[in-house]
Formats: C-alpha cells, sequence, structure tokens
C-alpha cells in the first residue's frame, strides 16, 4: 500500500489502513516540509486547474471504493472507513506537492506562468491561442520534454 504524506498524515493513514489491513506492508512517500514557495505554489495552482488534482482525488476514491467493495461484509467498522476518507485532502495535497516539484525540475517560473496563464483561460480561447502557445518558448518545451515529464510523473505517482 503506498501512502502519500509526511509526519502525521502519514501515520494517520498507516494507522488507518492498519486496522483494515493489518498485514499490510506500507510505502511512505515523504513530501516537502519547508515553507512553500511562491513558484511552487503556482506550478500547485497549475496542476488544479489542468485537471491533475481532480484525477487525483478521483483515483482515491475509487481505490477506497475498491477496498469498499473486497472487505464488504468482513465486519471492518464504517469508523474506519470514515478515518480513510478523512485523509484524502492531504494525500492528494501530498501527491500534487510532489508532482509540482516534477515540473519544477522542467520548468521555469516563467514557463509556470505561461501554463497556468494558457491552461486558466477559456476552452475557446486555449483553441484560438493553441498555435500561437505550441509555438512558443514554453510550448516548445513542453513538447520537448513531454516523454519523460511523463516518466518522472508516473514515478512519483507510483512511489
Amino acid at each position: 500500500i503506498v501512502i502519500i504524506g509526511a509526519g502525521t498524515v502519514a501515520a494517520s493513514l498507516r494507522e488507518a489502513y492498519g486496522a483494515l489491513f493489518p498485514n499490510a506492508h506500507f510505502i511512505i512517500a515523504g513530501r516537502r516540509d519547508a515553507q512553500t514557495d511562491a513558484v511552487q505554489q503556482q506550478t500547485i495552482n497549475y496542476l488544479k486547474i489542468n485537471g491533475t488534482q481532480t484525477q487525483y482525488e478521483a483515483a482515491f476514491d475509487q481505490m477506497v471504493g475498491l477496498i469498499k467493495t473486497q472487505f464488504e461484509g468482513s465486519g471492518v467498522p464504517e469508523s474506519q472507513w470514515e478515518k480513510l476518507e478523512a485523509k484524502k485532502s492531504d494525500a492528494v495535497s501530498g501527491i500534487v506537492n510532489m508532482l509540482a516539484s516534477v515540473y519544477r525540475s522542467y520548468f521555469e517560473e516563467t514557463d509556470i506562468q505561461n501554463l497556468y496563464t494558457h491552461y486558466s483561460s477559456s476552452p475557446e480561447q486555449q483553441r484560438t491561442n493553441q498555435s500561437t502557445f505550441i509555438n512558443s518558448a514554453t510550448g516548445q518545451k513542453l513538447i520537448a520534454v513531454q516523454q519523460s515529464l511523463i516518466q518522472n510523473i508516473s514515478a512519483a505517482s507510483e512511489s
């Protein structure tokens, strides 16, 4: 079982899962404990508006639903499920923070601002400006690093 988070968040998840799965092995993926700086926050904001956070929230919900189904009728108290579900926000924030660090290893502050500006615009504006964006320095960088970025995002998601 992979738990994303740090400190008390990870400990709480480990405790909640441990009550459900006493024989489970845990991998704890830490997240940055230092104060989040402006560029990190801008990157997190970008990951929120581009749908990344929503995808991880849905994945968390699916995982909990799958586990509930597998343990249906096994007498797991509802309070344990509630504990697990209460950790969703912290768990998703932890992975989004890690993914922001991955993005920052590829993109400068200006690139992050350009990505945010492009993807926070309306779908109509995105379509209209797609060619301009793709031909920009940020767009070209995004194309150039896309495969490596996807691999590193995947690796961070699995850790």
